[in-house]
């Protein structure tokens, strides 16, 4: 009809139609930069990273490259802090140059991480792209926040500028085009950083999966800590990988400890792969890197040298708060390096509360972090944290960090000693790679006497008379969304009960598949009752499984097979809408994650004339105007908003904040909202004095815990 139009109008045939037309969208095109494609090329490793490869990185080197345009699955297994993500970049440039493929994203677990690997990203692609623009995003829902990434925005209009008049530029020009900003068209770009959950978008009936999908196709993708991925995920992540090997995408999978089952998977997702070799997974060597193509599977190198060791010793430790702030607070006036790592916010906040007076303000010294933070005040406490008890932290003076799971995965941390709550035994693992990290740095000879040797003091209470603990202080309970599975957890504590020390990385294998090894019994020396719980743990994890299974399947696409393409093309399920938008009830929106219902929340500090400010001393106005002339609001104003935020996970505060009517709302936000794509999804929460009240709760903004939840 566009054609009948055009022809009428001008006279012209449908041919000379179709010309100004392929002539437009080549314009469109080139406008919003797709001219400017990847060009991944491997220089070397030293030159990339400025090192040489250890063992691991060298291996992931000489592995043979995909042939014939058949894709690959590589899965690293290594310890923590090895360098598996240096190793994974080498292989990435690596293959795009032999394929001359479309580009390269790296899927993170959580914002956090994503973030954290962002300076490490950029370098090397600045290392590797050789030719022309070199479009890099980050990619979830706070990357604009990212001062980085503000700093690598540009026009096409700029591009004069970054290049010789031959048109190259030998040191490369990776920058970030403004076109790719919009989330649906961030994987677009040639090279992304940024959460899985994007990556899980393009198999979830939401809207513009599809675009998703072929904004992957033909790149490299890297998957991190795989391991992190909970039930519901792990579904999500294997139809992913089904589609990825359908579309001829190579993925390179890492972890430190990533069960026999979850590995399986992977292999029977990429084209139904199989491994021939021994069945049994304590007979596998570790540290191992698989290759999965065409089919087959093959141990492609195992058992070499690893620079990071750890002879721990093992001690249980009284979970109770006041014996482990009093425990902490040891160490630290003997001038140890201290971590203690939480399962709960609320858990977190107690124990730091518990610390002495003068201990708490060493605020240099000992720090507390965790995600309940105003999101600019936790970017600055985690680059604090990060000078403080990082690689080239200082030595000679006691710290203290009680942390959550932010310091588990997210950060590059190095104890003398670390607290732990029980938690199951994967992610155990990964909190004592914090534990004497940096060994070339920092060897055991410099670290306080008594600390010399790795110490791990997992938190939780002695069995009781029937024969297992009660681990519902630490946060592990037989809830729908407890924060672990009690059944993992207490198979986790079955074997730690029975260890003194490990030696990692040797035991990681055996550790892992002792507690994953799908058997469900209980104990045979435990009392009736404690056997009828653990009967109730095992019925509580099948739920689950079940649950995550079922949402799963009712929000996933088809596979990509001829029968799942067929329903893909018949059913007209395309209308999830994004997670993030609150006004679509819960069951229609594309999840990425299960879990308890949260609200993003802006918030804003009241006066006692009711005029809104960013901070609780109101002294900075909040910026909700509208300057006259324009549509919406200025960009430096929605980051000042932005930094304000922070994730409530209390499904009746949620409730009880998106159901507030209009004039319950403040006026300028109201107006600032609607014009501002940015906030829509985010609501008001105003407090007084730091605090107010909302469904049953008085929620409190601390200067030094952060956000309270008081019933």
């Amino acid at each position: 009809s566009i054609a009948t139009c055009y022809s009428r109008e001008t006279g012209n045939d449908l041919e000379a139609y179709l010309a100004v037309s392929r002539k437009g969208a080549e314009g469109a095109l080139k406008l919003a930069g797709f001219d400017q494609p990847s060009a991944l090329a491997y220089p070397g490793f030293e030159s990339l990273f400025e090192f040489s490869p250890n063992p691991m990185q060298q291996a992931l080197i000489d592995l043979t490259l995909p042939e014939n345009g058949m894709p690959s699955l590589v899965i690293v297994e290594g310890p923590t802090g090895e360098g598996k993500t240096e190793g994974a970049f080498a292989r990435a440039a690596l293959q795009q140059a032999h394929t001359r493929g479309r580009g390269l994203y790296i899927a993170m677990p959580t914002q956090a991480t994503s973030n954290g690997l962002f300076p490490r990203s950029l370098r090397f692609l600045e290392g590797a792209h050789r030719g022309g623009l070199g479009s890099f995003r980050l990619v979830h829902g706070n990357a604009d926040l990212h001062p980085e990434q503000e700093g690598l925005l540009t026009d096409l209009s700029d591009l004069e500028a970054l290049f010789s008049e031959d048109g190259t530029n030998a040191e490369g020009a990776v920058r970030t085009l403004r076109w790719f900003l919009p989330r649906k068209r961030s994987l677009l770009a040639s090279y992304g950083l940024g959460t899985v959950d994007q990556a899980f978008l393009s198999v979830l009936y939401a809207r513009h999966f599809f675009l998703r999908l072929f904004a992957l196709s033909g790149k490299t993708v890297i998957f991190d800590e795989i391991h992190a991925y909970d039930l519901y995920m792990r579904h999500l992540f294997t139809r992913l990988l089904q589609w990825l090997h359908a579309l001829g995408t190579h993925v390179i999978l890492l972890s430190a400890t990533l069960p026999q089952r979850l590995r399986d998977a992977c292999f029977k997702a990429w084209g139904g792969a199989v491994y021939k070799g021994t069945p049994t997974a304590a007979d596998i060597p570790y540290p191992a890197i698989w290759l999965a193509q065409d089919g087959r599977v093959d141990l492609a190198a195992h058992s070499f040298t690893t620079r990071w060791t750890q002879q721990a010793r093992l001690r249980r430790h009284d979970p109770a708060p006041e014996y482990v702030a009093e425990a902490l607070v040891k160490a630290y006036r003997e001038g140890a390096t201290v971590g203690l790592i939480c399962n709960t916010v609320r858990r977190a906040q107690e124990i730091f509360d518990l610390l002495p007076e003068d201990v708490r303000g060493d605020v240099g010294n000992v720090m507390l972090l965790h995600a309940r933070f105003r999101f600019g005040v936790r970017q600055a406490r985690e680059q604090a944290v990060l000078n403080r008890f990082g690689k080239k932290r200082p030595n000679g003076q006691g710290c203290i960090l009680v942390a959550t799971q932010l310091a588990e995965q997210s950060l590059d941390l190095d104890f003398d000693v670390l607290f732990t709550d029980l938690a199951p035994i994967d992610l155990l693992l990964q909190r004592a790679g914090r534990l004497h990290r940096h060994l070339e740095a920092r060897p055991s000879a410099t670290r306080p006497e008594g600390y010399r040797q790795p110490t791990v003091f997992w938190l939780c209470p002695e069995a009781d008379s029937g024969g297992v603990p009660d681990l519902s202080d630490i946060g592990i309970r037989p809830t729908k969304y407890t924060v672990y599975s009690p059944l993992i957890a207490w198979k986790t504590w079955r074997v730690l009960q029975c260890r003194d020390t490990w030696s990692l990385p040797t035991d990681y294998r055996i550790l892992i598949e002792s507690v994953y090894d799908g058997q469900k019994e209980a104990p045979s020396d435990v009392s009736k009752e404690s056997a009828s719980g653990w009967r109730r743990a095992v019925q509580a994890f099948e739920k689950t499984e079940a649950e995550a299974r079922a949402q799963a399947v009712n929000q996933l696409i088809p596979e990509p097979t001829s029968g799942g393409l067929r329903r893909l093309l018949d059913e007209d399920r395309f209308g999830l809408a994004e997670e993030n938008d609150d006004e679509a009830p819960r069951t229609t929106r594309a999840l990425t994650r299960l879990g308890t219902d949260s609200i993003e929340v802006v918030a804003f500090f009241a006066d006692e004339a009711d005029a809104l400010f960013m901070d609780p001393t109101c002294t900075q106005p909040a910026p909700l105007a509208i300057p006259e002339g324009r549509k919406d609001m200025p960009l430096p104003a929605i980051r000042t908003l932005l930094q304000n935020t922070v994730r409530l996970s209390y499904e009746d505060i949620a409730a009880a904040l998106r159901s507030r009517e209009d004039d319950d709302l403040p006026n300028a936000w109201q107006i600032a909202a609607e014009q501002t794509p940015a906030l829509r999804y985010r609501h008001p929460l105003v407090l007084k004095d730091r605090r107010v009240h909302v469904a049953g709760y008085q929620i409190v903004d601390d200067e030094v815990l952060g956000i309270q939840m008081h019933r």
